[in-house]
């Protein structure tokens, strides 16, 4: 062994001197390094299961590493760290089977007569981690149907292997369906009235009968308790159960209910939305839509749909451990948006005026309102500007196109005057621009909920907004229309803001 050792020192001294030019040549191998890190191989099984199954996902690596060259030495691999990343939630998955390669070496061979003048080492090694997904999301709720990626990473102590992905299908045995028998897009907003189309799945029967099944279908706030519907198996054993119920009143209110709802939609931060929500409670909560809308979560988009219905309820079918969620309107008394709108400034394409903004970018007009929000619906706030503008009694716009801004002439149409006509007593919002988020108008619109039992509806957001200086403000109520004024004062040389209304609708 001494020998041994003695010959390495003297080895490492020439190959340390003969080394150093090759360094500068461009071809002296790394010191330490590896060719690859790499996940071999990523499946799931079963890679489509049931509502409320399992399925292990199996992770295998492959490593190869490279030792020794400038610098000389032996170095040894460590165990990974692998995850898996699936509905939010990040799996660990266990170390299963493991090879660990040997350590192999070779010369480095130069083509001159000198021979070898590097050693290096390698070595190749396997492991298989696996982890059970059990269908769950980062919350504890089981997903819902459709294909769900998983992303696995694999850290080894000198480098990180490129991640890998794979799918995973879940499926309801129950299943809200369209007449056709697909299932249903899950940002449908059904009415009472409707048909509810219900199939299931359920294996075992006896295959001489055609069998039926019993679902349970309920409401979460008009009917939490619940109907039963029966489904018939489509012909003997194909395992496949269909039936349909009329969405009833009992099961989801409609109209004018005597409960006091409220629900909010927010295309922007929703800090306000929330505030909003928080300051209506207990009233019954009758959903809230974001952006693009949740799949995952059962949190709608804002959308056209949701817009007319301002207010759902969820209705969910349950069979042996599985269920299916879907929308059905339930007009709120009050509803909350926050987002942008458009006045009638000739700065706008005529397609834009007077219209607010929804998830996807697309419009809402007072137009796509009328016949919609006449169920239930009392008061509505638009945190938006310019939407409840009527003749421009301030003249922030350019009314009739000579490229000044004016005040408008009363024979133009505006669009308060638009939105006056669709329902609602309480029109709450602004006639040019709103307060900014996430800070003033969540502000606003605490200070409006605290106020308006003893100042009543429009006084309160009169209050609010004069307090936080939202001078914009407008109101459209039963008496007529509510708006600030701003006056110069050329005493004190400063702008005063002068409460003014009510406006008769006759004046408009």
């Amino acid at each position: 062994m001494k020998e041994g050792k003695k010959v390495m020192e003297k080895f490492s001294k020439i190959t340390t001197f003969l080394a150093l030019p090759l360094f500068f040549l461009g071809v002296a191998k790394e010191a330490e390094g590896y060719d690859y890190l790499r996940v071999t191989g990523l499946f799931a099984n079963p890679s489509t299961i049931s509502q409320g199954e399992t399925s292990t996902i199996t992770v295998a690596l492959e490593e190869h590493i490279d030792w020794g060259g400038l610098w000389g030495g032996i170095g040894w691999t460590e165990k990974p760290t692998v995850t898996v990343e699936i509905a939010g939630r990040t799996l660990y998955p266990e170390l299963t089977w493991s090879n660990i390669g040997p350590v192999g070496s070779k010369w480095w061979w130069m083509p001159w007569p000198w021979g070898p003048i590097l050693l290096y080492y390698y070595q190749d090694s396997w492991w298989i981690f696996k982890t059970v997904w059990d269908g769950k999301d980062k919350d504890g709720n089981p997903v819902g149907p459709g294909e769900h990626t998983y992303k696995a990473s694999a850290i080894f102590s000198f480098g990180m292997a490129p991640p890998k992905t794979g799918t995973i299908t879940v499926i309801s045995p129950i299943t809200i369906c369209d007449s056709n028998w697909n299932e249903l897009s899950w940002d449908t907003v059904l009415k009472v009235w409707d048909t509810l189309y219900l199939q299931a799945t359920k294996e075992g029967g006896d295959p001489n009968l055609q069998e039926t099944i019993v679902v349970a279908v309920k409401s979460n706030v008009t009917n939490p308790g619940g109907i039963q519907v029966t489904l018939t198996e489509t012909t003997p054993s194909s395992n496949i159960y269909r039936g349909s119920t009329v969405i009833t009143s009992s099961l989801v209110a409609t109209g004018e209910d005597g409960v006091d709802e409220f629900a909010d939609a927010d295309i922007t931060a929703p800090d306000d939305s929330d505030a909003f929500a928080a300051g209506m409670s207990p009233k019954k909560n009758m959903g809230e839509a974001r952006k693009k809308g949740d799949e995952a979560k059962m949190i709608p988009p804002v959308d056209i749909a949701f817009m007319q219905a301002a207010g759902i309820e969820k209705i969910t079918a349950t069979y042996d451990d599985s269920s299916d969620t879907a929308f059905v309107k339930n007009q709120a008394d009050w509803f909350y948006y926050s987002g942008h709108g458009y006045s009638t400034d000739v700065q706008w394409p005529i397609e834009w005026q007077g219209k607010i903004v929804m998830g996807e970018g697309s419009l809402f007009s007072s137009a796509d309102a009328s016949g919609k929000w006449n169920e239930d619906l009392e008061t509505v706030i638009f945190a938006a500007c310019s939407i409840l503008d009527i003749n421009d009694y301030n003249g922030n716009f350019d009314d009739d196109g000579d490229g000044t801004e004016e005040v408008g002439p009363a024979s133009k149409v505006f669009p308060g005057e638009n939105w006056a006509n669709i329902g609602p007593n309480y029109l709450l919002g602004y006639n040019a621009s709103a307060p900014a988020g996430p800070y003033t108008d969540t502000a606003i619109v605490s200070k409006w909920i605290n106020y308006f039992a003893t100042k009543g509806i429009t006084q309160a957001w009169v209050e609010a907004n004069y307090k936080y200086k939202a001078y914009n403000y407008a109101v459209i109520d039963s008496q007529g229309y509510w708006y600030c004024k701003p006056v110069y004062d050329p005493i004190a040389k400063k702008m005063d803001y002068i409460k003014t209304g009510p406006i008769l609708r006759s004046g408009w």
